[in-house]
């Protein structure tokens, strides 16, 4: 307990006051996202990028992040979990990994699977950081296989207001 706050009085005291006064402001805010019913796509250009990366997942279930590999329960954030584990599985590489082409209606459960478990503004996979590279790799395989579900359009919308929120 001494040790905790210790560290914590040595951080602060570098700090000036308005780095203080923001940080508590941006802990305990509160902010609502509204609710998205009828997002539309502007239409997707041909994306075709080079990927690079290995597939971290070929079931969906079982996951290979930071030479760990763990099986997926329903919850996207056990906190059996690293955190810097659940970010991974919360960014959603696996769409543009090497594999992708092959893996079309596993992404389609991956997505499915992460829209439906991941509500509004609840979890590590609505931090700015996470979103971001999310919603990057959404963009990118929607365009990739010119998609057209409503759900997901409303999800990343949601995504994106969140972001901008933050």
């Amino acid at each position: 307990m001494f040790k905790k706050i210790g560290l914590l009085f040595n951080t602060i005291k570098y700090l000036k006051a308005g780095q203080v006064l923001f940080r508590l402001y941006y802990r305990f805010r509160c902010f609502s996202i509204p609710s998205v019913q009828s997002s539309h796509s502007r239409g997707w250009g041909v994306w075709d990028a080079p990927a690079y990366m290995k597939s971290s997942t070929n079931d969906g279930v079982t996951f290979n992040f930071l030479g760990e590999t763990f099986e997926l329960s329903s919850d996207w954030n056990d906190a059996s979990y690293s955190k810097l584990w659940l970010y991974n599985l919360h960014y959603l590489d696996n769409l543009n990994c090497k594999q992708s082409h092959d893996q079309y209606s596993l992404n389609v459960k991956l997505v499915n699977d992460w829209v439906g478990k991941n509500p509004v503004m609840t979890g590590n996979g609505w931090e700015p950081y996470v979103i971001s590279l999310r919603v990057v790799n959404l963009i990118k395989w929607f365009a990739h296989n010119q998609t057209n579900n409503q759900e997901w359009f409303n999800s990343l919308e949601e995504q994106g207001l969140a972001l901008e929120k933050q």
